[in-house]
């Protein structure tokens, strides 16, 4: 039986977005005590290649959802020790490249599908439907719900740039104006104004800002030295001015003014490289498992 590696990013960027208030690089997360530590457990799957993306339920902390490059996506509903695929209407091996929970109605999962699109669960992912009237993209790298308006989903593209549904996915829109490049990677919305978005992106776009839900587009790069492969985004839920934004070649940048300017905070890292795992099977000669915290000691 096989078993597959842990995003680095899914843990990085979060735990960076935890230490709100405090230097990037802390050791522990400022409201965690220097003294204590985490200890981790392996689990024992999911099947299916190497795991893109993983999401939590944020109403029932044991329901994990897994994404994966090429067995679709898996479920636990016990904190990952077990693992159910649940495929049930989507393509044949499909590749997972995003995955998005309905904060307001958990039942309801999103997910973006390499050549495909964007599938849409209404039932905890026990079937699945193709969303994708005019969306002219298939490679949803990305996924954002509006998180005071579960209607509102944005899916950020590798072939299309951003797209927009104000239906819960029935029908789908760009909204490109003011980008420089449509290869999108990444998103992430204002949690205390959703209409204040930000979307990394590849080939010299860096990171742009919208402030009107998508309606026009701003490069927001003053400090941001690495402008290629902006893989990864997050907000500090406690102060939205707090963005992180992790890149492939110059690791993390920090800003404390909503993307007015950016500085690297690196001090600590391992290296400079914060990369999601679908793509072309990176690290691929490690041990790849996936790990789920246990407890603290």
């Amino acid at each position: 039986m096989k078993v597959f590696q842990l995003v680095a990013t899914v843990l990085s960027i979060a735990y960076l977005a935890a230490c709100s208030g405090g230097s990037a690089s802390s050791a522990q997360p400022a409201n965690v005590p220097a003294a204590i530590t985490f200890s981790w457990q392996q689990t024992g799957g999911p099947e299916g290649g190497n795991i893109s993306v993983l999401a939590i339920d944020p109403t029932s902390s044991q329901t994990i959802y897994a994404g994966t490059g090429d067995g679709g996506v898996f479920k636990s509903t016990n904190g990952g020790n077990s693992w159910s695929a649940t495929n049930n209407g989507l393509p044949k091996y499909p590749r997972i490249l995003s995955l998005a929970i309905d904060p307001r109605s958990t039942q309801t999962v999103y997910i973006g599908v390499d050549a495909y699109g964007v599938y849409k669960s209404t039932n905890g992912g026990n079937s699945w439907s193709a969303l994708n009237s005019g969306m002219s993209a298939r490679l949803p790298n990305s996924l954002a719900i509006d998180p005071t308006n579960s209607q509102t989903i944005y899916a950020g593209t590798i072939d299309g740039g951003v797209f927009k549904s104000t239906n819960g996915g029935v029908s789908w829109n760009a909204v490109n104006t003011g980008l420089t490049t449509t290869a999108v990677l990444s998103l992430a919305i204002d949690p205390i104004n959703s209409q204040i978005i930000f979307a990394g992106t590849n080939h010299g776009g860096g990171v742009f800002k919208t402030t009107n839900g998508g309606a026009s587009w701003s490069a927001v790069n003053i400090g941001l030295t690495s402008m290629n492969a902006v893989f990864s985004l997050a907000i500090d839920p406690t102060n939205s001015q707090t963005v992180f934004a992790g890149t492939n070649d110059k690791g993390v940048f920090k800003s404390v003014n909503g993307g007015g300017s950016w500085n690297k905070v690196n001090t600590g890292l391992p290296n400079a490289a914060v990369l999601p795992e679908h793509g072309a099977g990176r690290y691929s000669s490690l041990q790849t498992v996936v790990f789920r915290g246990l407890q603290r000691t």
